[in-house]
């Protein structure tokens, strides 16, 4: 990474996983700017085969660069061909990663952290896109992560695009584990346990600033874990769900499963996510 380019972070996952905790922390380090989820490479480059053989960039994607201004990123001005009517990939992508890029740097921040958990559907065209793009794969437990985003869903309809059946986020669950777990050979890859960060945060965020090269002496780790209730507040939007982000971090799995599902149901999910829950046996956790 050149020095005078941020270190550029993904953060992504399961949805409902603790990635808004983990985004918290991070934010609180004195050298990372974070932001609300973009989902910009999520409509940059949707699904169908149009738009991966054309090249093009989805005309969704200038607008989620309009939105940054919200957030109090500077968009970078137009570069070649950005100002065409139809914008390509490439382009679009760079204006993305200019306007991070120097909102961070005029900031004094040495990294930043986008945070948009279904950007794991998409880490081939970050990386195609994003020069040394590194990935955090936050994961947490089966059973509570599917009964969290179930209960999100038709808590939320509305904000969610409609409840979730209980196939559905089992279903969501394990293509998303397949996915972290087709990362992990690869350098730029990292993965963080939920139920490890909760059980014992500062060891967790030691490991990970020294693998993100980030200050990791204890006076940054404590900042981070002083300063996260407070961080929270400029990386979460107008999501009631995640209330509770800023409490004192402690195991949320609890007993909802329980609550929520027949013993019957318990039995199949667990059997139904078995092959999976192997796998996680074998991810490098930091």
């Amino acid at each position: 990474m050149a020095d005078d380019i941020p270190i550029r972070i993904f953060l992504v996952g399961f949805p409902r996983s603790g990635t808004t905790l983990l985004q918290s922390l991070l934010a609180a380090h004195r050298e990372v700017l974070s932001l609300p989820e973009t989902f910009f490479f999520v409509h940059m480059a949707p699904p169908g085969r149009r738009w991966r053989l054309s090249g093009r960039a989805h005309p969704e994607a200038r607008g989620r660069l309009s939105e940054l201004e919200r957030h109090g990123i500077e968009v970078a001005s137009p570069g070649f061909r950005e100002v065409l009517p139809v914008g390509t990939a490439g382009p679009t992508a760079r204006r993305f990663l200019r306007s991070l890029d120097m909102t961070a740097s005029a900031r004094g921040k040495r990294a930043w952290l986008e945070k948009t958990p279904s950007h794991l559907h998409h880490v081939d065209t970050i990386e195609r896109y994003v020069p040394e793009a590194r990935f955090l794969h936050m994961i947490r437990d089966g059973m509570p992560a599917i009964a969290s985003l179930h209960a999100v869903t038709h808590g939320h309809p509305e904000a969610w695009g409609g409840p979730r059946s209980l196939d559905t986020c089992i279903a969501r669950w394990r293509s998303d584990i397949r996915r972290s777990y087709a990362c992990v050979e690869k350098a730029n890859h990292s993965f963080i346990s939920y139920e490890r960060l909760v059980a014992d945060p500062a060891a967790v965020l030691s490991s990970l600033t020294r693998r993100l090269q980030l200050r990791s002496d204890p006076d940054s780790i404590q900042t981070m874990l002083a300063g996260y209730a407070d961080a929270s507040l400029g990386v979460v939007s107008d999501e009631p769900w995640k209330s509770a982000v800023g409490a004192p971090i402690v195991n949320r799995n609890g007993a909802r499963a329980a609550r929520m599902f027949s013993e019957e149901e318990r039995q199949m999910i667990e059997a139904t996510i078995a092959p999976e829950k192997r796998l996680l046996a074998s991810i490098p956790f930091r």
